[in-house]
């Protein structure tokens, strides 16, 4: 219900943007201010990015037909919100993150070939014509021209980042306080760069908590990617954890809810997943073990059972025939034995294998054994 809630919040700010007159036809070219939406700009990807690993997790979980639609209309939607409010890292991992997804999470697990070729061959071409309408979008637009005043002077975040740095370095244990870092900054904002934040405003021991925090649940990500890695929902969780880790040297991700608590739920879905999964596979092995254990009593007992049995009918035998006599029936036990193993000849064994067994099988076993 909180990734639907995270898709359908996405949809109506789209809607909302479209009644405001904020998205038109020409959304890439429009020349018009970056602070005339109803939220900051950047906000507006921050939610695209992670509405769409919740179309991810969703589609993954139960892969139906309307998912797949969304799957492929929603993409193209955030894009179009991207570059509406000239949000380049936006525009970047929106990108990113759905290649990723078709190419790497998603894989096919058809056993067919030249279905799995078909596949490929369809997202390929599919990638390519994108790629030459995106470049035609891309060439001309605000946020091109964005990029291009980035190359050319010092960027605003850049300055920020060093600012934020500069603040470390002369407060390195403890920092200068939670939010106090715009007043020792030229532009009174905030760096932008959660690793620069943290360390301008808690110090090496705050940093290092955020690091553990961040770091944690990646690495356990990738163990679980070692164990398994055909698993499409481990793929996933390693992607959301590593674009996480870069996205957060565009945006302050760990002072704000509606990303930490995103965050906590990816963690809360990793761990509860393996769990499940380990639980499962300890069952699985509990289960062969226990089967083996019981098959192979059985067995001995039978064969202590029947052998004891043996024993004590001989002696019984010993004790009331005569030598003579008790010699005639161990040679007639001797032969007995050889004859039916020689008649069994493993033919039962033969036809209890056998998967499509017919009425030619049962009656050479059966006459044979005759």
């Amino acid at each position: 219900y909180f990734h639907i809630g995270y898709i359908i919040s996405i949809i109506l700010l789209f809607i909302i943007m479209i009644l405001n007159n904020n998205i038109g036809i020409n959304f890439a070219t429009a020349i018009d201010y970056r602070d005339r939406f109803m939220l900051n700009a950047n906000a507006y990807s921050y939610y695209c990015i992670f509405a769409n690993f919740s179309l991810f997790y969703l589609y993954l979980q139960y892969r139906n037909k309307f998912l797949l639609i969304l799957l492929t209309i929603l993409p193209i939607i955030f894009l179009i919100i991207a570059f509406t409010t000239q949000s380049r890292a936006g525009l970047v991992l929106i990108i990113l993150i759905n290649i990723l997804f078709w190419f790497f999470v998603n894989k096919s697990h058809n056993k067919n070939i030249f279905k799995k070729l078909f596949r490929t061959c369809l997202l390929i071409s599919l990638f390519i014509i994108f790629s030459i309408r995106f470049i035609d979008l891309y060439e001309g637009s605000r946020i091109s021209n964005r990029v291009t005043q980035t190359t050319q002077r010092e960027d605003s975040r850049e300055v920020l980042f060093w600012e934020g740095i500069e603040v470390f370095t002369e407060n390195p244990f403890i920092g200068v306080g939670l939010g106090q870092f715009p007043f020792y900054s030229k532009y009174k904002l905030f760096t932008h760069n959660s690793y620069a934040e943290i360390l301008a405003e808690q110090g090496i021991l705050g940093a290092f908590f955020l690091f553990a925090l961040y770091i944690k649940p990646s690495t356990l990500s990738y163990r679980n990617l070692k164990k398994d890695f055909s698993n499409p929902i481990y793929r996933c969780n390693i992607l959301f954890f590593t674009t996480f880790l870069l996205y957060n040297n565009a945006y302050v991700f760990y002072k704000f809810p509606f990303s930490m608590m995103y965050f906590f739920l990816i963690i809360s879905i990793q761990k509860n997943y393996s769990s499940e999964n380990q639980l499962f596979q300890n069952n699985k092995l509990v289960t062969l073990k226990q089967k083996a254990i019981n098959g192979f009593s059985w067995t001995v007992f039978e064969g202590i059972f029947s052998q004891g049995a043996v024993f004590v009918v001989g002696i019984i035998l010993a004790r009331l025939l005569s030598p003579k006599d008790f010699g005639v029936v161990g040679i007639i036990t001797a032969i007995i034995t050889v004859t039916n193993s020689v008649v069994e000849a493993g033919f039962g064994s033969a036809l209890i294998r056998k998967v499509e067994a017919n009425d030619k099988d049962y009656n050479t076993v059966f006459y044979t054994n005759l």
